[in-house]
């Protein structure tokens, strides 16, 4: 079924980088929806913010696009997808593919109303990844540098970093 595009749709340069990165088929059988197709109604509702049970019915089932967004995060594909860019955009701005410097900080996020809870959310990034790593832990349970060293191991393995700074909140860690 031909459709009329959306300014959210995957150019066809883009979807020669993303289509090698997702899976063809799910248990051996051939997928209902495209793949492309799946991606467009994700950016859509990404770039929209609307609810999945208000996609365009043009575009796939929301059913079947959730399902799939969840397949994707929970089996790599997101995360695969995301370093494969990173590593294209640092290597055509004339960096390693890999980042070489990390920064650690916190973040204390409001998460009630006038007398909510407060959250900290902790944050590794790297130098030019355009997606930092965060770990969210209750502010009271976890102290700053206990916190680091879970936020660090979540982020996996970054054998590459050789330099790291952090806030002064993680005098401790060995980080900075």
């Amino acid at each position: 079924m031909t459709r009329f595009p959306y300014p959210t749709d995957v150019t066809d340069t883009e979807w020669l980088i993303l289509s090698p990165l997702l899976l063809k088929t799910i248990y051996g059988r051939p997928l209902l929806h495209s793949s492309r197709e799946m991606i467009n109604a994700i950016y859509y509702q990404g770039r929209t913010g609307c609810a999945w049970r208000l996609l365009p019915h043009d575009l796939p089932p929301y059913t079947a696009v959730v399902s799939r967004f969840w397949r994707w995060r929970d089996d790599g594909t997101w995360q695969r997808v995301h370093d494969k860019l990173r590593r294209q955009v640092r290597v055509a701005v004339g960096k390693e593919p890999e980042p070489t410097a990390g920064i650690l900080d916190s973040q204390s996020v409001r998460t009630g109303g006038k007398r909510g809870l407060s959250r900290l959310r902790r944050g590794q990034t790297s130098t030019w990844t355009q997606a930092p790593y965060f770990s969210r832990h209750a502010g009271l349970t976890l102290s700053d540098s206990c916190s680091a060293r879970v936020t660090l191991g979540a982020s996996g393995s970054r054998a590459g970093l050789r330099h790291g700074w952090s806030a002064g909140a993680y005098p401790t860690t060995g980080v900075g």
